[in-house]
């Protein structure tokens, strides 16, 4: 990981791509989905990163296409409970 002598990860490491593959693609689509309010934070934009869900899908549809289908689902699943829950109370 620190191939460059230093505490800091080589940015030819694949560690820390996987990182921020691993982290930014769902919470960008977790943001577009709602299920993160967009409000709750703020993006600081730095070169070669992305910072809004339509820069990202340029360039890994495929993933994002599938992490928005997790959370859609995710979250009909948590509706379908809260009702189920409303129901049983009644």
């Amino acid at each position: 990981l620190f191939t460059n002598n230093t505490l800091a990860m080589s940015l030819d490491s694949w560690w820390p791509a996987a990182n921020y593959y691993l982290s930014v693609i769902p919470f960008l689509t977790a943001v577009d989905v709602g299920i993160i309010p967009h409000e709750s934070f703020r993006i600081i934009k730095y070169e070669h990163f992305y910072s809004n869900s339509s820069d990202c899908s340029h360039q890994v549809a495929k993933s994002m296409k599938q992490w928005k289908k997790c959370f859609v689902q995710l979250k009909q699943l948590h509706k379908t409970i809260d009702e189920t829950i409303i129901d049983d109370k009644i």
